[in-house]
C-alpha cells in the first residue's frame, strides 16, 4: 500500500458482485478519515467497523438533506 500512487477505496454496502475490471462512476460525499497504518489485524478489523457505521451515518444524513436516495 505504501507507493505514490493516488488511490480511493469505494465501499459499496449491501453489494455482492463482482466489479474487478469494470468502470465505476461514484460520488464522494465525505472522506472519513485519513489514511493509516495497524499493528495488527485485529485494530484494522476494529477500525473498519467503525468505518463502516460511519459511512451508514453519513450516506443517511446525506439522503435525509438531498431527498433522494444515494
Amino acid at each position: 500500500f505504501a507507493d505514490a500512487t493516488a488511490k480511493i477505496e469505494c465501499w459499496l454496502d449491501g453489494y455482492k458482485g463482482d466489479l474487478y475490471g469494470q468502470s465505476l462512476t461514484i460520488r464522494i460525499l465525505h472522506e472519513i478519515r485519513p489514511l493509516q497504518t495497524f499493528d495488527s489485524p485485529e485494530q484494522l478489523i476494529a477500525q473498519i467497523h467503525r468505518d463502516v457505521a460511519e459511512c451508514r451515518r453519513l450516506v443517511e444524513r446525506y439522503a435525509a438533506a438531498n431527498r433522494t436516495p444515494v
